[in-house]
């Protein structure tokens, strides 16, 4: 069990909280536990070609030599936490983003001076400000696999970094994003015939209510060929934005008929601003986040029963934010992974990431780093004054959540189930042996009624029960009833209502 203890630090001359998890106090304990953590990977190392292989592993058997703690243990005030997936079930992973880059770049080429102005009206005009924002599938890869368990899971993602839980709420993908994240959403209204009008003008050749694929909106934004106006180059790219960048939908799904409805009429742009687009893109990334990877114990067993060494998976959702999120809390990322490029509101406009393959530094200078810093995600007084963000408490409370029960659960519903399937079978078994016992009763009875109706026929006088059955009959009788099962004997008075019993019982 691994425990979460409060401490201070002093980080570039102020001090900073932080959720450390584990105390060391022994030079011998450190050792093995940053042995224990280095294998945590074993398994994404083995992913890794030999030469890069033996780079992290020098490098990681340097920095134990070179990082021992002191003697000084972590004041306690510990919890319990829990890793969703097994440290020692970590697996290689190629994780498939759905935020096409391509898209931002189209509109741009494709935008007169005039056009763009209008765009810049939308909640989306700030991302033709972004610095270039790679998918980086390492990065997020190694977060995925060390998702805490919680109490709030329903609402919030909690990580593991080094000996620091930190969490990615709504609250950072509102402040990182600048949308708006509050109040509620009613998309019903929006897929009704009335407000899909635009859309049905766009493709005159589908029935107004038939879904188009993402391929089929890009085509006609590109083509350009129902356009009439500014308004409708406009309309036609907030649909593309949506359904190819911000969504992040998979490649086969088809676009939602909301999407139309949204920029249906002539007010399009206060219906757009008036929209709660923050918490549904939170909602459906969120989503994808705890799910992408959500058996992975599974995931790794299946992997090594089939010896494979990675899992491809598809990652929908708008992901960027979650690069940004660790960018802003992990300083080591930069200047190798990523580069901070300014200080604006929306910290998605802040940042430069850059394509750096591999799992290797990651692992050496972050995941299997157990001396790396870790910042808390704080807003300054300026963003706390912002009507968009002014309703979030960013207070981070962690709150693990028991899993014993649930596991002993689990294990207790498959021990009855394993117990359920024995007694169905020995039922079964049963049923074959009482089968088998009926036959044979019945046989022996058989002989028995045959033997009563011959003594019955020779003797037409009343005689003494104790005469009837003289030695020579009583021989026969016990050697035919003889069972070899359970050596059945019957007693002369008792014959014949055993006989009646037997018969019932046997029917």
């Amino acid at each position: 069990m691994e425990r979460v203890a409060e401490t201070g630090s002093v980080i570039g001359g102020k001090r900073k909280s932080s959720r450390n998890i584990g105390g060391i106090s022994k030079k011998g304990k450190a050792k093995k536990n940053m042995l224990s953590d280095s294998i945590d990977d074993e398994h994404i190392v083995d992913f890794i070609s030999k030469d890069k292989k033996k780079t992290l592993l020098k490098s990681v058997t340097r920095r134990k030599r070179l990082t021992e703690p002191s003697g000084s243990s972590i004041p306690a005030a510990p919890t319990v936490i829990y890793f969703k997936i097994k440290p020692k079930k970590r697996f290689g992973g190629v994780a498939q983003d759905f935020n096409d880059t391509s898209v931002l770049l189209e509109m741009k080429l494709r935008f007169s001076r005039e056009q763009e102005k209008i765009f810049q009206k939308t909640p989306f005009g700030f991302l033709f400000d972004m610095h270039t924002l790679v998918f980086q599938k390492e990065l997020v890869h190694l977060m995925l696999l060390r998702q805490l368990n919680t109490e709030r899971d329903d609402q919030e993602c909690w990580y593991k970094i080094g000996s620091k839980a930190v969490r990615f709420g709504v609250e950072e993908f509102s402040a990182i994003t600048g949308f708006n994240c509050g109040g509620q959403y009613d998309l019903k209204p929006l897929s009704k015939k009335k407000m899909l009008k635009f859309k049905s003008r766009m493709f005159p050749n589908f029935g107004i209510t038939d879904k188009v694929t993402r391929r089929d909106v890009r085509d006609v934004f590109l083509d350009q060929e129902f356009f009439i106006d500014d308004d409708d180059v406009v309309k036609m790219s907030v649909v593309y934005l949506l359904s190819c960048y911000l969504f992040g939908f998979t490649h086969d799904k088809k676009v939602d008929n909301f999407l139309f409805g949204l920029v249906n009429g002539d007010d399009y742009l206060d219906v757009l601003n008036g929209f709660a687009f923050g918490k549904m893109l939170w909602e459906r990334t969120f989503y994808n986040l705890t799910i992408a990877i959500k058996d992975g114990n599974s995931i790794f067993d299946e992997l090594e029963a089939k010896d494979k060494k990675f899992k491809k998976y598809k990652l929908p959702g708008f992901v960027v934010p979650f690069h940004v999120w660790l960018y802003e809390i992990i300083p080591s990322l930069s200047p190798e992974y990523c580069v901070r490029k300014g200080s604006e509101f929306r910290r998605i406009l802040n940042w430069q990431s850059f394509d750096v393959p591999g799992f290797v530094t990651l692992l050496e200078k972050v995941f299997n780093n157990h001396e790396v810093i870790v910042d808390d995600f704080r807003l300054t007084d300026a963003e706390r004054r912002n009507r968009l963000l002014k309703n979030f408490k960013f207070q981070l409370v962690y709150l693990p959540k028991s899993v014993d029960d649930e596991k002993d659960f689990e294990e207790k519903f498959e021990n009855i189930c394993r117990n359920l399937s024995f007694i169905k079978d020995s039922q079964a078994s049963n049923c074959n042996e009482m089968a088998i016992f009926k036959d044979e009763f019945s046989r022996d009875l058989a002989k028995l009624s045959e033997m009563i109706e011959k003594m019955n026929s020779k003797n037409h006088e009343k005689m003494d029960t104790a005469d009837l059955f003289g030695a020579s009959y009583r021989e026969a009788y016990y050697r035919d009833l003889f069972d070899d099962v359970g050596d059945l004997e019957l007693s002369v008075p008792t014959v014949k209502s055993t006989v009646h019993v037997l018969t019932i019982f046997c029917s």
